[in-house]
């Protein structure tokens, strides 16, 4: 996939840019705060309709955004499947005074559009019309952080590779929500057992697909990622193993198979049946899955390293674009943001041997200086104060 051009309109720092974009290598410096991150941002929200690091959508759109406020993101590319344009337009919902409805932390309301090739489109029929994969410095919170972090890094890799896992998700939400709602008026004595059938059926279905889905995903990158882990350990024969760990509350399933899936989901939503009338909430199902990561034997968020772990999130990012590009047949763009300015010499002249073979590759950084030597770009991009000039 080759990105063309990108547009943004109210988007984070962004009032309005218009960029065309070159295959190889572009590479965007400026100091910290001034648009970089959000630049790859957009290009990420294009490949899987969702910021990977806003809470709500309406954080995406710009503070200085006249009224009505609404932020655009559209890019024009090149892939497998020939020419593609994507639109996401995001619209802040107003009162009846006009005035902007804002969520408690301040962002506005929102209601979100989406379109390919100018067609309106349900999100989940979008996801992966771009891939993309993004690295960022706070990608360490996969090793580090909360089991959400890591369902939501599954999240966006099996969804832009499998149509079907992405329509999963949303439906299996709304499933999950329905049921907890009826878990507690069965508590509150309002309503009876008997009524679950219909929504454990919706919560079977659904959650076995995204189960199988991330089971076969959590296999490809053990075979992949470790490889990657040496490169960037220099060698040194640090032994990664990566586990999935659904929550089937000790039901059997081995394999891949989505039928195995679910029926290993439908024994576990049985068997916690009882503790789940006194949770009046959902105790199995991918919603409360993990995975695990562990460095020769140990878990790499409790026991790696600082080093460890950043080089293990970017093996994991490296195993992704690997993954991607096998189940697609063709490149991902590669988001690289300021991936350099915690990584020693040894390190970055290993990113950039794995990445060298790249369709197109967006690289931010602050400093020229951490950039290999002999890297070749072949566009240069300054930023500043949301406003980007050719460097």
């Amino acid at each position: 996939m080759r990105l063309r051009s990108l547009t943004l309109d109210q988007f984070r720092s962004y009032a309005h840019c218009a960029l065309t974009l070159e295959p190889g290598l572009t590479l965007v410096l400026g100091e910290n705060a001034q648009g970089k991150t959000n630049l790859l941002e957009a290009i990420y929200l294009l490949a899987v309709m969702r910021s990977p690091r806003a809470v709500s959508d309406g954080e995406l759109i710009a503070w200085s955004a006249p009224a009505p406020p609404v932020a655009r993101v559209a890019g024009v590319g090149t892939g497998s499947e020939g020419a593609v344009e994507v639109e996401i337009a995001i619209a802040a919902r107003l009162a009846t005074d006009g005035s902007v409805l804002r969520t408690k932390a301040g962002a506005p309301l929102v209601g979100k559009r989406v379109r390919r090739n100018g067609i309106a489109r349900l999100a989940g029929d979008v996801v992966g019309a771009m891939p993309a994969v993004l690295f960022t410095t706070l990608d360490i919170a996969i090793i580090t952080g909360s089991p959400g972090t890591r369902r939501r890094y599954l999240d966006f890799t099996v969804a832009q590779s499998d149509r079907a896992y992405a329509r999963a998700l949303g439906r299996y939400d709304k499933a999950v929500a329905q049921r907890n709602a009826l878990l507690k008026r069965i508590v509150q004595g309002q309503a009876s057992l008997e009524e679950m059938g219909p929504w454990d059926d919706a919560v079977v279905e659904e959650g076995g697909t995204i189960i199988a889905g991330r089971a076969r995903v959590v296999a490809e990158l053990a075979a992949i990622a470790p490889r990657y882990q040496t490169r960037l350990a220099a060698g040194r024969g640090e032994r990664l193993e990566i586990a999935y760990a659904p929550a089937l509350a000790r039901a059997a399933f081995e394999g891949e198979s989505v039928e195995d899936a679910r029926a290993a989901l439908r024994a576990a939503l049985r068997r916690l049946r009882p503790r789940e009338r006194g949770a009046g909430t959902t105790l199995a199902g991918p919603h409360r899955d993990d995975v695990l990561f562990t460095l020769d034997g140990r878990a790499a968020g409790s026991y790696g390293s600082r080093a460890q772990q950043r080089s293990l999130a970017l093996a994991l990012r490296l195993a992704e674009a690997d993954v991607l590009r096998t189940r697609r047949g063709e490149e991902p763009i590669l988001l690289l943001d300021d991936v350099f300015s915690e990584l020693d010499d040894r390190r970055r002249e290993a990113v950039i041997e794995a990445t060298q073979g790249a369709e197109q590759l967006l690289l931010t950084g602050t400093d020229p200086g951490h950039i290999p030597a002999g890297v070749s770009a072949t566009a240069r991009w300054r930023v500043a104060e949301g406003q980007l000039s050719p460097a």
